[in-house]
């Protein structure tokens, strides 16, 4: 929202987990079913959920620990 990266690197990709206000990424319960759900892409979690999140198969599976990781990768 703030136009800190260009929009065209954010599309095919999706992020689940939840944000603490430190910036970091902490797991959520149901991985695997919201993975299941979302079309074949890049899906980016944070690394307590990486392995469940694999489980799925057929999506390229990120792990990051902070948002702050995930926005240096993006640049």
């Amino acid at each position: 929202a703030s136009l800190q990266l260009p929009p065209e690197c954010l599309r095919g990709l999706a992020a689940i987990g939840e944000l603490g206000l430190d910036g970091s990424l902490r797991p959520v319960v149901g991985v695997v079913s919201l993975v299941g759900a979302l079309p074949p892409g890049i899906v980016v979690v944070p690394v307590a959920s990486a392995r469940q999140a694999r489980l799925v198969g057929r999506h390229d599976v990120r792990a990051v620990e902070a948002l702050g990781d995930l926005v240096l990768a993006l640049r």
